[in-house]
């Protein structure tokens, strides 16, 4: 007898509807004789316990707020946040205390909750509502020092996302140049689109970002993205004549060809296409 073979979504949607108790007793029957496996689950169920620990005390500070008890629910909100850890957990309790401070007319201390979880995060709704909250002589300023923010952020990818939606490309692109290794290899190779819009206007800065790209793909010796290589080459060869800058250009592919000479089939396939890597050679 052979066993129904199911898709991952299927074995899902089927497990989904088995009566709890039978995946608990058989996950505990099989826990006996698997020492990792019972870890895991000990784990998982100390976590369980955690995150509903958690979700109580932020439902019964929420209910508070509803019920008209702003001073309690601040209060048991402040206790709660101080033993926290969890990024996840904590921006929660940021944006429940930005409530309950406007709740208790607390505008000031409202906007510093909004802008703490805003600089936490770098998400548009906290922006927004910073935005609103803060006094009319902060929003004057407030623009800056949220680019200013996203520049120091700790995560790249999250800061560079949030320059690039709000225009600030010069920033973007410094970014990039100084903190390339941190980025993911998505954010990596997404920088294309930034090197395009500054191509009409900044043809060296995207020239720049186009290097940074290139260099990636012959560092990690990327074969399959050989292709999108020389394309990088012929664009950064057009950005240096249309800024004036090809001769720095040139002694750049020199460099290049030095440096990674050992790529045969790359050199090979750029030359095949043309002066599209011309060196001063």
């Amino acid at each position: 007898m052979t066993r129904a073979r199911h898709s991952a979504e299927g074995l899902r949607g089927d497990l989904t509807r088995l009566p709890k108790r039978h995946l608990v007793d058989w996950l505990v029957e099989r826990s006996r004789e698997d020492n990792e496996l019972r870890g895991r689950l000990c784990d998982l169920a100390r976590t369980a316990g955690q995150d509903a620990g958690e979700a109580a005390e932020l439902r019964a500070a929420r209910r508070d707020l509803r019920e008209g008890r702003a001073a309690l629910a601040l209060d048991r909100l402040d206790r709660f946040a101080a033993r926290q850890e969890d990024p996840a957990v904590i921006e929660s309790c940021l944006i429940l205390r930005g409530d309950i401070l406007l709740a208790l007319g607390r505008r000031h201390e409202a906007f510093d909750a909004a802008w703490s979880a805003f600089c936490r995060t770098l998400s548009g709704l906290h922006w927004k509502k910073a935005v609103a909250l803060a006094p009319a002589r902060r929003r004057m300023r407030l623009e800056q020092e949220a680019l200013q923010v996203a520049e120091d952020h700790p995560d790249a990818d999250l800061a560079l996302g949030y320059l690039i939606t709000r225009g600030a490309l010069d920033r973007a692109t410094s970014l990039i140049e100084h903190r390339f290794p941190e980025l993911s290899s998505h954010k990596q190779a997404g920088l294309e689109p930034v090197a395009d819009v500054l191509s009409d206007t900044e043809p060296r800065q995207s020239w720049e970002l186009l290097r940074l790209t290139l260099q990636d793909i012959l560092e990690k010796s990327r074969r399959r993205f050989y292709d999108q290589a020389i394309k990088l080459l012929q664009q950064m060869e057009r950005l240096s004549e249309r800024g004036g800058f090809a001769e720095e250009h040139r002694a750049f592919v020199d460099q290049l060809r030095h440096e990674h000479a050992g790529k045969a089939v790359f050199w090979r396939d750029v030359d095949s296409r043309g002066p599209a890597a011309r060196s001063r050679t």
